[in-house]
């Protein structure tokens, strides 16, 4: 790679070549590397950019193409098509290829080659930025034609239509095919060796930003990896194709100016240290970030104008960069001297590159490359300057601690001076009264071990402390399950009395009901009373609804306390539903959605699920206020049952959500309430080992899904 980065530097674009004047016919008799013929192209501008290639060529070369004098074929934003004719005769033996340039600015090019003695075309080349990099002929940045062997002298023309609204910097060469392969290695090896350079800085100063949390360094790296974008795609390096890219350039350069402005004003804290400043660059800024590119997008100003207006501005962007560094320069602003140099040297590859285009340098290694050296080297001293300043915060930290270490050290000597002097004064005192010392000595043994004792019952008494509270905090969990348990055990005794003794009378009714419809089959046989048999049928149903509600009472007051029963969960979702059916009456609906999958048969504890369900759709009912809707879905998940019970009601703040599940939380009134419910049923599921969760919106109603685990 070394090698062809030599070659390229000493062999730059040189080859022999014989020109025509009359014609402009290039005559190509010996090559060495590589000709330019820029100012042997005859050029046409089509701004109506509707001419075919047989209406150029049915016309008097006069009518439309003039001579070109200059090697470099420069053009102004424009919303036109530039057409170029070549006419030259290869004496070699060698393949040629016709290099145009600029990779950027060639949005499509489409190539026509007329051979000597010919009045017909053959078929053209298509390639250009706005089309797939596959259709390129040679694997390289620039857009290179493949031109055919002429036979004997007779020339062969060469037209070339290239479409594009951007500025155009065109440097059209004739170029053997074994130098070809050796300028793309070394286009490819400079774009390489400027890519990891910018990114060995972009993740030295991320990771700079990571230790340091430095919003400097963010700022950095935005605004290197936007100009990397940038260059990459200005220079022909298309890192994706994106034809949306080019022609909305001044969109996509938005990034690039906020990454500027951002990382100008942590370098310097402008808000902190130049609020004038500050408000200044962030009101220029606007134009590149939100205006021009607002423009743009809304198409709201002819392309061709807007990129014009847009190079004529942005170099004041610039400037004032610069000037601002200046401005922190003298106030003797660390870093200001890095920031005035980077930016000086991009600025003055910029103006380089200006001069080549124009054709005012001449083009070599190094102006040729200019972009990528003044990028290079300005992200090299930003760098450097940013690490400067980690170095200048250690060397302030050093002078810090010296200057601790130097307090400390006086108020050491300080310290030493009084308790020699103190030390004199007590040695002077030890001998007037040595018993008294002696007895002050033994008393501060004393009160040491005193202390030590103290600090081990205080040690004792804080860890019977933190038992003690968290025995207390036992007792209350204890307390709250206990009162539960002997509410639950009471409501079951008193539950289960009340259902024996509905029904031993129910047993005389149910009789009393048989004797009589035997009674009226027997006496009534030939004399249908349909009054009877209605009234028969109204004491069946009550009956049967009496009995349904006495074995739902049944089941919920069970008092087993295993949790390996065989249990129905839609059976005991209809029993609690018979339970709470006269408080759901009125205007409340209740919709129910059960698979009715015969695998849905969990084992636990019929009790304490009735429990848990009974709780949840009562709390359903009273979060309706008039009228509503409470759905109760049962369906499988896995080895799950997932039961869902939704209602319409109030429903639950965030806030409060997350303290459904607390012991004796509640939003009802004093005496409605005592908020153990949900805390109840949520230890119960869990004990069966599933799961109860909760989601709801403010106004619009809760769903509680519990979820149990088949057998």
């Amino acid at each position: 790679m070394y090698y062809l980065l030599i070659i390229a530097c000493l062999s730059q674009f040189v080859m022999v070549g014989v020109v025509s004047e009359a014609k402009q016919i290039v005559n190509v008799d010996d090559i060495q590397v590589a000709l330019e013929v820029g100012k042997f192209v005859e050029v046409y501008t089509d701004t109506s950019r509707k001419l075919s290639i047989q209406e150029i060529i049915s016309h008097p070369a006069g009518d439309f193409f003039t001579p070109h004098s200059k090697k470099i074929i420069n053009r102004t934003a424009s919303l036109s098509d530039l057409w170029l004719r070549l006419t030259y005769s290869n004496n070699t033996s060698d393949d040629m290829w016709l290099e145009v340039g600029d990779p950027f600015s060639v949005w499509e090019l489409a190539c026509y080659i007329m051979p000597p003695g010919e009045k017909t075309l053959q078929p053209q080349y298509a390639m250009g930025a706005l089309l797939p990099s596959d259709n390129k002929l040679f694997p390289s940045n620039y857009y290179c034609i493949p031109l055919p062997k002429t036979q004997g002298n007779l020339p062969t023309t060469v037209y070339i239509k290239i479409s594009g609204d951007f500025p155009m910097t065109l440097r059209p060469q004739l170029i053997r095919e074994s130098f070809l392969h050796i300028k793309s290695h070394e286009e490819l090896a400079i774009f390489y060796l400027f890519l990891g350079i910018v990114l060995a800085m972009l993740s030295y100063n991320f990771f700079l930003f990571i230790s340091t949390r430095d919003k400097t360094y963010l700022a950095y790296v935005f605004y290197v990896f936007c100009t990397l974008i940038i260059v990459c795609f200005t220079q022909g390096h298309n890192i994706f194709y994106f034809p949306f890219f080019y022609k909305k350039l001044i969109v996509f350069t938005a990034p690039q100016y906020l990454a500027m402005t951002l990382f100008l004003n942590c370098y310097f804290d402008l808000r902190k240290n130049a609020k004038p400043l500050f408000n200044f660059i962030w009101t220029l800024s606007l134009v590149f970030i939100i205006i021009l590119p607002l423009i743009n997008l809304l198409d709201l100003m002819n392309y061709a104008k807007l990129l014009n207006l847009f190079q004529l501005i942005s170099p004041f962007y610039y400037l004032v960069n610069i000037s601002i560094g200046i401005y922190f320069l003298l106030k003797k602003y660390f870093g200001a001297i890095y920031y005035v140099v980077g930016w000086s040297i991009l600025f003055l590859s910029m103006a380089l590159h200006f001069l080549l285009i124009n054709g005012l340098l001449e083009y070599t290694f190094f102006t040729s490359n200019i972009a990528y050296m003044g990028f290079s080297i300005e992200v090299l001293i930003f760098g450097f300057a940013l690490g400067s300043k980690i170095s200048k915060l250690k060397d302030e930290n050093l002078k810090v601690q010296q200057v601790n270490n130097s307090i400390l050290s006086e108020q050491n000597i300080k310290l030493d001076k009084m308790v020699r002097q103190k030390t004199k004064e007590l040695d002077d005192a030890l001998y007037e009264s040595k018993e008294l010392n002696e007895e002050l000595q033994v008393m501060n043994e004393e009160l040491q071990t005193s202390n030590e004792e103290l600090f081990a019952k205080n040690t004792l008494i804080f860890n019977k402390q933190s038992k003690l509270e968290q025995v207390i905090k036992n007792l209350k969990e204890t307390q709250t399950k206990l009162i539960q348990s002997e509410k639950m055990a009471s409501l079951g005794i008193l539950t289960a009395g009340v259902a024996h003794e509905i029904n031993n009378p129910l047993n005389f009714i149910k009789g009393a009901y048989i004797g009589l419809k035997t009674y009226f089959e027997n006496h009534f046989t030939h004399e249908p009373n349909n009054k009877i048999d209605k009234l028969l049928n109204y004491l069946n149903i009550g009956i049967e609804r009496t009995v349904t509600i006495v074995q739902s009472l049944n089941e919920f007051s069970s008092s087993n306390e295993k949790r390996e029963e065989n249990i129905d969960i839609e059976h005991i979702l209809n029993n609690c539903l018979t339970i709470l059916g006269y408080r759901a009456k009125g205007e409340i609906r209740i919709e129910k959605h059960f698979n009715h999958n015969p695998k849905t048969q969990i084992n636990g504890n019929k009790g304490e699920l009735h429990q848990v369900f009974v709780n949840i759709i009562t709390n359903s009912i009273q979060a309706i206020d008039k009228q509503g809707v409470i759905r109760i879905s049962t369906y499988d998940s896995d080895s799950f049952i997932v039961i869902e019970i939704s209602d319409t009601g109030c429903g639950i703040s965030k806030e409060n959500l997350l303290k459904v599940t607390d012991p004796f939380y509640t939003t009802k009134a004093p005496g409605v309430g005592t908020g153990l419910g949900m805390s109840i049923s949520y230890n119960i599921i869990k004990e069966h080992g599933g799961n109860l969760t909760f989601s709801s919106e403010l106004g619009k109603g809760t769903t509680v899904k519990v979820t149990l685990p088949f057998d």
